[in-house]
């Protein structure tokens, strides 16, 4: 579950002009459950979390549920409100869940978990101390919860066969500590080669899982790649190099890697590893709230299928129907792409050569995608395999 952006000052009369916190003539309409362009509402979070705690109650072979991170609203101007925002969100999720269930849950570090967003020192802080105390819940030991205050990143043995790694992706955006304004003016900027030696970790791990006939899951909030909605580079150049540096170092360890922050139902394919971009609680983005179910081979941790389950707010707020229910499954969707009864980075470079050639693979796609804009299939096709902005520059969007 990820961007779940709970905004207290939410005003149902008002407008994705004010990000819904001021009341607007214009609007005739209650955005009870929320509205396009605006963050979520409690009445929406509540009733996602009544949904989850639904699945759980029916599914007792749940084994974890992980978080991408952006539990506060966009744009708060002060950190009382933040705060209040960040701990009551993860509130939510962390009640509903221990109601009905004990199955984990496992957090991860977004932008706007950080105060100002995108603004967090690299290493052990006491911003990332008053993160960690608001996580609280979600640690499963104090040697966990000491662990994640160094740097933001985590580790959990899923299983005997699969070890779960979040790791803090801010870092390594390009608007990590503002350096995106100091670059567009001009000046100088200096990037770490390793903030928080964050890669030596990841390289560590992979190393011990290799050695231990173990596949590796990766969680983090900021997927490496290009953006199809701006065309821009998620993360700093050099940072992707090195990524995809490790990972081509350890073929095929990755079997899954889940990330948030698009609000929406994408994927990616880097460095033969798949990259599952999950849909967000927060409409903000034009999209419909959702949350993807993973189901997975325990033997060799590869994805078997996604499903994802959603509410349409405008059907909740014009006639009161709040029901929640799938979107989509992968396999059904895509079944030509599925690699011997699994989804595998080789399954998502195939789709992203279906978005392109296939205009209703394209029109399926980007139904499921859920958004209030519309990329060309050529950008979204090349948005799922390429790196950097320069490599996106030179993709052949054409389309057939």
């Amino acid at each position: 579950m990820t961007d779940i952006h709970y905004d207290s000052l939410y005003i149902d009369t008002g407008s994705s002009s004010t990000f819904c916190r001021l009341e607007s003539a214009s609007v005739d309409d209650l955005g009870t459950y929320g509205r396009y362009g605006c963050d979520a509402p409690k009445p929406l979070v509540d009733v996602m979390m009544e949904d989850l705690q639904l699945y759980l109650s029916d599914h007792d072979d749940v084994t974890q549920v992980i978080t991408l991170g952006d539990f506060p609203a966009h744009e708060y101007t002060n950190q009382s409100d933040w705060l209040h925002s960040f701990m009551n969100s993860t509130s939510f999720l962390f009640s509903a869940v221990d109601a009905v269930s004990d199955v984990p849950i496992f957090p991860t570090i977004g932008n706007d978990d950080c105060y100002p967003n995108y603004t967090i020192p690299a290493g052990s802080s006491d911003l990332l101390d008053i993160i960690t105390l608001v996580f609280d819940n979600f640690f499963e030991s104090d040697e966990e919860a000491e662990f994640f205050a160094e740097f933001g990143g985590l580790k959990r043995e899923l299983s005997d066969t699969i070890t779960l790694l979040s790791f803090n992706s801010i870092y390594y955006s390009p608007k990590h500590n503002s350096k995106k304004l100091h670059v567009l003016r001009g000046e100088k900027v200096e990037y770490e080669d390793d903030p928080a030696g964050q890669f030596a970790w990841l390289e560590s791990e992979f190393q011990i899982a290799q050695e231990a006939g173990k596949s590796v899951w990766l969680a983090t909030h900021i997927p490496p790649g290009v953006n199809a909605y701006d065309s821009r580079d998620q993360w700093v150049d050099q940072y992707t190099d090195s990524f995809l540096d490790i990972l081509a170092q350890y073929p095929n360890l990755v079997t899954a890697f889940f990330s948030g922050h698009y609000h929406q139902v994408e994927y990616k394919f880097v460095a033969e590893t798949p990259i599952f971009v999950c849909p967000g609680i927060s409409a903000c983005n034009g999209n419909n709230p959702g949350y993807s179910i993973f189901e997975y081979d325990d033997s060799t941790g590869l994805i078997v299928n996604q499903t994802v389950r959603f509410l349409d707010i405008r059907n909740a707020n014009r006639d009161s129907d709040t029901s929640v229910s799938q979107l989509m499954s992968y396999s059904d969707a895509y079944p030509s792409t599925i690699d011997e009864g699994f989804i595998s980075g080789l399954s998502l470079s195939e789709l992203a050569e279906d978005i392109r050639t296939n205009v209703k693979i394209w029109e399926q796609y980007y139904d499921y995608q859920l958004l209030g804009y519309n990329p060309s299939r050529g950008q979204t096709a090349c948005a799922s395999v390429v790196s950097t902005e320069t490599t996106y520059d030179q993709c052949d969007i054409a389309e057939d």
